[in-house]
This record gives C-alpha cells, sequence and structure tokens, in this order.
C-alpha cells in the first residue's frame, strides 16, 4: 500500500539527468464540465458476437480468457500457455473460438500463426497446456456455461479441466486438474464489447472523473517549502476550478500538523508543506460554489485516526462545514443496493466521497471512519500505479495493485469503482504529455477489459497538458459493465 507514489532514489536521479537535457513547454487545455450531457450521443459500439449455441463462448470476435480469481490472462507464451498480467492486444493474449460438428471448440492465438490450444507431455511426462497446430490430437475443448461470460474449458467428455494458479508477480502456467477448485472459472471478455448511451439520469459508477495524481505537489499550494518535480501545475483550489473531480492526496504528520506533501528524501522531507485543513477548507469552498459537483478525495494516509481528527474536525466534525456533504457509502446502503444517481446525490447535497488508504478505516468504530473517510480497499478496484520510469517507452499493463482484489472482482449488490492510474514514476516533460494524449487508448484497450467496466477515475500528471479532459468527456458518452447476471446489482438470467 504504502509504496504507491514513493518514489525511489534511482528514478529520481534519473530525472535530475534528464532534467538537464530535456526542456518542454506546458500548452494550455480548455476545461470541460463534468456533468452528463443533456442529450447523449452514443459511443460507436462493437455488436455483441453471436453464440454457437447456449453452452459455448461466441465464434466471432476476439476474446480474452481471464482467470476469475486472479484476474490474469491466458497468454500464448513461446514455451506454455500462461496467466500474464492483463495486457490488452500485446503478449498474445487475445483469442478467438471455432465450433466443431460435435460441439467441441477450437481456441485459436491469432498472434501466433493460428495455432490452437493443445495438450502435450512434457519429457518427464508431466501434462502441459502448449499451441500446437489445430489439427492435431487433443486441440478440441468444451466449454460448461456458468453465467454471462463465464466459463469452465473442460478436456472433452472428462472432468478434467483448465486452472490457472494464484497470482504471483511470476507469469504462472495454465494448467489441467481433475480437481473442483476456485481457480477454474474464466471470463470469455470481449475486445470491443457492447456499449450502452449514457443514460439520462448516470449513476455514480456510470461516470468517469478527472482525477489529479498527487493533486497537493504544485508550486502553488506548496509556495512555502518549494515542490520539486510537480505532479500538477496549479493549487488545488484552480485544479477543480478547471474541472479536476477527484484528488490523491498524501497525508503525512510533520512538524506538529497533518500536512499534504510528496515525500521525498532530502528534496522534499515535509515538515514545511501545507496543512490538510487548509486544503479541505479550498473543497469546501468549491462546493459552496459549484452546488452541482460531485468531488472525492483518495487519501494516501500516513497518520492515527487522533493526528486526522485534530487536522480536519473543525471541517468534518459533527456539525461542521464540510460534515453535511459527505456521502456515505455504506450509511447509504450502497453495497446492498448500488450506488445512487449523480442527480440524487446533488439532491441531497452529498457529494463528498472521502476514501483513505487505511484499512483499519473499515471498522465503524476507527476515528478515520467517524469523520467521514471509508477504506478504499472496500468500494474501489485500482490498478498498479506504475507505467515505467520518466523516460522511455510506457508500460500499459493494467492489473490490480491489490493481489486479492482484482480488477475484475464482482459483488452481488453493487459494482466497485474503478481507479485507473496513469502516470510514470517521475513527471517529466514531454512524457506526461505523450502519456495523457493517449489516455483514452489505453483506458478502452487495455484497462476497461481488464476491469470489464470503464474506468471512473482517470488519474494523470498535469493535467494541463495532452487534454485527459478528452478522454473524460468520450467515456462520458457510453456505460461498459460486463456484469455477470446476478452481480453488480443486475438481475439474475
Amino acid at each position: 500500500m504504502r509504496a504507491r507514489r514513493s518514489t525511489t532514489a534511482a528514478a529520481w536521479s534519473t530525472a535530475l539527468l534528464a532534467l538537464a537535457v530535456i526542456a518542454g513547454t506546458a500548452s494550455p487545455v480548455a476545461a470541460a464540465p463534468d456533468r452528463p450531457p443533456v442529450a447523449p450521443s452514443p459511443a460507436p459500439a462493437a455488436p455483441r458476437s453471436s453464440s454457437a449455441d447456449a453452452q459455448g463462448p461466441p465464434t466471432s470476435g476476439r476474446f480474452f480468457v481471464q482467470n476469475l480469481v486472479s484476474g490474469y490472462n491466458m497468454s500464448a507464451g513461446k514455451e506454455w500457455i500462461a496467466t500474464h498480467r492483463p495486457k490488452g492486444d500485446e503478449d498474445g493474449q487475445q483469442w478467438e473460438f471455432a465450433r466443431n460438428a460435435n460441439g467441441t471448440y477450437k481456441i485459436k492465438n491469432p498472434d501466433r500463426d493460428g495455432k490452437c490450444l493443445t495438450e502435450k507431455n512434457n519429457p518427464e511426462g508431466e501434462s502441459r497446456v502448449v499451441l500446437g497446430a489445430c489439427d492435431a490430437a487433443k486441440t478440441d475443448w468444451e466449454f460448461r456455461h456458468d453465467a454471462g461470460e463465464r466459463y469452465r474449458i473442460f478436456v472433452p467428455g472428462t472432468q478434467r479441466r483448465l486452472w490457472g494458479e494464484p497470482v504471483l508477480d511470476s507469469a504462472m502456467q495454465v494448467k489441467i486438474t481433475d480437481r473442483n477448485i476456485t481457480n477454474q472459472d474464466w471470463y470469455v471478455t470481449p475486445i470491443a464489447p457492447a456499449r450502452t448511451p449514457m443514460p439520462a439520469a448516470p449513476k455514480l459508477d456510470d461516470m468517469t472523473f478527472l482525477t489529479a495524481h498527487n493533486a497537493m505537489h504544485n508550486t502553488e499550494d506548496q509556495s512555502a517549502s518549494g515542490a520539486p518535480f510537480p505532479n500538477q501545475p496549479h493549487s488545488i483550489s484552480r485544479q477543480l476550478k478547471d474541472g479536476v473531480r477527484a484528488l490523491m492526496l498524501d497525508a503525512h504528520f510533520s512538524n506538529g500538523r497533518v500536512r499534504l506533501c510528496h515525500e521525498i528524501k532530502i528534496l522534499n522531507p515535509c515538515n514545511g508543506n501545507v496543512e490538510a485543513s487548509k486544503i479541505f477548507q479550498n473543497i469546501a469552498d468549491f462546493l459552496e460554489q459549484d452546488k452541482e459537483a460531485i468531488l472525492t478525495v483518495f487519501l494516501e494516509d500516513y497518520t492515527t485516526a487522533d493526528q486526522l481528527k485534530q487536522e480536519l474536525g473543525s471541517l468534518l466534525g459533527e456539525g461542521k462545514p464540510l460534515a453535511g456533504k459527505v456521502f456515505r457509502p455504506d450509511a447509504e446502503g450502497v453495497k446492498e443496493n448500488g450506488w445512487p444517481t449523480v442527480k440524487s446525490m446533488v439532491d441531497s447535497g452529498k457529494r463528498l466521497l472521502l476514501f483513505t488508504a487505511d484499512t483499519a478505516a473499515s471498522d465503524p468504530a476507527n476515528g478515520k471512519h467517524r469523520l467521514g473517510f471509508m477504506s478504499q480497499a472496500d468500494w474501489t478496484v485500482e490498478n498498479y500505479w506504475s507505467m515505467g520510469s520518466g523516460l522511455g517507452k510506457a508500460d500499459w499493463s493494467c492489473y490490480s495493485r491489490w493481489d486479492r482484489v482484482p480488477l475484475s472482482l464482482e459483488e452481488k449488490g453493487f459494482r466497485r469503482l474503478f481507479v485507473m492510474n496513469h502516470f510514470r514514476d517521475v513527471p517529466m516533460d514531454p512524457t506526461y504529455r505523450n502519456d495523457n494524449e493517449k489516455l483514452q487508448n489505453r483506458a478502452e484497450r487495455f484497462c476497461a477489459p481488464a476491469a470489464r467496466k470503464k474506468p471512473n477515475f482517470l488519474a494523470v500528471d498535469e493535467y494541463k497538458d495532452g487534454d485527459p479532459m478528452a478522454a473524460v468527456r468520450a467515456l462520458n458518452t457510453y456505460t461498459y459493465h460486463g456484469d455477470t447476471p446476478g452481480m453488480g446489482g443486475t438481475a439474475m438470467e
């Protein structure tokens, strides 16, 4: 948890060296409102592929075969089939299905010369799942449908089924077992799923919001201490006026106060950074100015409950300015009834969501919970935060930062909000501009299929460069939820 936005000395050394040879200029970007469109126009929709029969998978289009437990995708490696971190159209992770006359299926990989999934023994006599010629033996597979896009994949006429090993940092082989185990279930997720036009009264989990990573790490809010390698170009007040609707903040207790600080050893030790109460007062002021805005705070939290209460109690305590504006998903029955509509939140005045990385806040008796902070891991999914160093090629893999909470995790009563991180270890120009220009591309081709839903929060550095708001506008023309019937608040089949 605590390593999410910490920056290594090596990364900063690289950045300092590169700064001497790289210079860039920021180009202003017009902000767009975060309101649902009055007359939404449908985004281009990919039609759902037709199924060959009620049991089998679709036989037109390409698909990801994703393990239900780990969230990793089946990938065609050079030696064997393994489950890898979701990586869009890279890494041999897309598959096609062809139905045989007897109702079994070929599982083809178009990126590996159209070869098919097959079973083969290694020299030690152990069974392995590999690729082979489609007309070879053992290339037929039986799909047994569970619900929605969920299947189990069997050797025909047997109880031997494919399973993916639990998530580890290394790629894990897909194997065959005759046991009934948890890792035997697979999603068959289309690479271009059907989209639904944004409804006139969208729910919170239908919407996408521009999110400022390390929002407090800017030279305007940190004028007293400075902000080396700032993540954002302007103060939080300005960010909100420009259309940012979610703030990622780091909270540290230093020099007798809770301060919002991106701690960097020697360069930014936090003892003179802006006090949290000042920024939360700015949030309160903005909510008074814009009566329709919905704001979310994600707190990377290095404080105790008493420290946070002492700092923010005058704003979040009972009867205080922000207390009545906090939306508490637990008190509002979100896990049982799903997220409310945007309009109902605006009408109620409860337009501020507060999340903390401190899992102790799951306990209603916890002091942070009483202030209104929910444990983020209870309500969201979030991809791993880094796309790599400040320079060079980006890693667009989109997998969970929490091994036990895959991005595709489903729950019966509600959908977890999807926080999509899209930034590097160190913000550097022109890298962040180039990354922000590709935000929609990564969101739709890599991250939405991995989570089986579109992102609700797009978190970026330097929000004024590369027009990340364009991605927000595009995603807010449609909805996509790949819910299994009976999950995410949907009806059973």
